[in-house]
C-alpha cells in the first residue's frame, strides 16, 4: 500500500507544479500588459504614443518622434533652422571634451539628410582627437555661404547667435530636441 502511495504522490506533485506554472505564466502577463496608446493631432496629423516613441503617417511613410510634437513645438530655435536652410554649407564644431558626441552626430545627420547640404564635424581648437577635423570658429562663418553651429555643453539651456555663428548650450535631452524641431518643421 505504501508503495502504491508512493507512485500516486509523485506524478500528483509535478501535476501540480506544471498547473501552477501555468497560472503564474498567465498572471504575469496579465500584469505585463502595454500601457495603453496616447493619441493627439497636431497640425492635421495623427500621433500616436507606443510608450516609447511618437509616430504619424504621411504620404504613406512612418515618421517617428522622440517627444510629444507638442512638446517639441514650443522649443525655442531662433533662427536656427532658418539659417540653415539658407546656408550652402554648415560645420558642427564641438570640443571633444564635451559629453554629447551622439547628439551632435544625430544632429549632423538630420541636417545632412533633411536640408540635403554638406554637414562637416569640426573642433573649435586644436586638442587631442581633432587631428583630422578641421578647425572651425565663428570667424570662419560666412553669410549665406557657411554655417558655423557650436555646441557646449551647459546647465542652461539657450541658444546664442551672431551672424552666420550659432551656439547650441545645453545638456543631452535639450540639443536632441533641438534636433527632433528641426526634424518637425522640415518634415511636415
Amino acid at each position: 500500500m505504501e508503495k502504491n502511495r508512493k507512485k500516486v504522490v509523485l506524478p500528483l506533485f509535478i501535476a501540480g507544479i506544471m498547473v501552477f506554472s501555468i497560472f503564474g505564466v498567465i498572471i504575469d502577463s496579465l500584469s505585463n500588459t502595454p500601457p495603453p496608446t496616447q493619441k493627439i493631432s497636431y497640425k492635421g496629423y495623427e500621433f500616436i504614443y507606443d510608450g516609447q516613441l511618437w509616430s504619424t503617417v504621411k504620404e504613406k511613410t512612418r515618421i517617428e518622434f522622440l517627444f510629444n510634437p507638442n512638446e517639441i513645438e514650443t522649443v525655442y530655435t531662433a533662427s536656427l533652422i532658418e539659417k540653415i536652410a539658407a546656408h550652402k554649407k554648415v560645420y558642427i564644431t564641438m570640443s571633444q571634451k564635451e559629453q554629447l558626441v551622439q547628439e551632435k552626430e544625430r544632429l549632423r545627420q538630420i541636417i545632412a539628410g533633411i536640408m540635403k547640404i554638406p554637414v562637416v564635424n569640426a573642433c573649435p581648437q586644436d586638442e587631442e582627437g581633432c587631428e583630422n577635423l578641421p578647425l572651425k570658429s565663428c570667424s570662419d562663418a560666412l553669410v549665406n555661404e557657411v554655417l558655423i553651429i557650436k555646441i557646449e555643453q551647459g546647465t542652461n539651456n539657450m541658444i546664442q547667435e551672431e551672424g552666420s555663428c550659432i551656439g547650441l548650450i545645453g545638456n543631452a535631452e535639450y540639443i536632441t530636441k533641438i534636433t527632433e524641431k528641426i526634424r518637425l518643421e522640415r518634415l511636415l
